[in-house]
């Protein structure tokens, strides 16, 4: 039986928290974060809180360089 299983045989799911952000233009920003079975917490839910912080950090660090970008290079 491929997994990991509980006393009773059934299948344990590890945790997966995603976030996603799409602007307008098309750009999008996606960040998982999966923990493992048997690597819980109590507070495993605060990965879905880091998942999002660094999603939204990735997009504003994104927009920073496409703007830094197109002030040296204009088109």
């Amino acid at each position: 039986m491929p997994g990991i299983r509980d006393d009773d045989g059934r299948l344990i799911e590890p945790y997966t928290f995603e976030s996603v952000y799409t602007q307008p233009d098309g750009i999008r920003v996606q960040v998982v974060i999966t923990i493992p079975a048997g690597e819980w917490w109590q507070d495993v839910q605060e990965a879905g809180e880091i998942a999002q912080m660094a999603a939204s950090r990735a997009l504003t660090h994104i927009n920073a360089q496409i703007k830094a970008s197109n002030e040296r290079v204009p088109f």
